[in-house]
């Protein structure tokens, strides 16, 4: 399964396969973790295009530890980093098909 790890700095893109990924806009919020756990903490909005079918572009606030699949691919939020520069570390991975 092809893997790959990236610090995506504020206001640049990625592309990994045929996703390309834009991030902006670290702040502090509060939001709901996968555990359905009130939580405050910093998220970063990713801009996803997926080249093949544009349809599965979407736009999505995320915070550390979250993990999300899109188009096949699996995006792991490792950390995210309000300092200059501002950053978040990604781990993509191509995503085994259902079934």
């Amino acid at each position: 399964m092809p893997e790959a790890t990236f610090d995506l700095l504020a206001n640049t893109q990625l592309t990994f396969h045929s996703l390309r990924i834009g991030m902006a806009g670290i702040a502090a919020e509060d939001f709901v973790d996968a555990t359905d756990a009130n939580q405050n903490g910093l998220r970063a909005g990713l801009w996803i295009f997926y080249r093949e079918d544009p349809t599965q572009d979407c736009v999505v606030r995320v915070h550390a530890g979250q993990s999300l699949t899109v188009a096949g691919y699996q995006i792991d939020v490792l950390t995210i980093q309000p300092d200059k520069p501002s950053a978040i570390k990604l781990r993509l991975t191509l995503a085994p098909s259902p079934g």
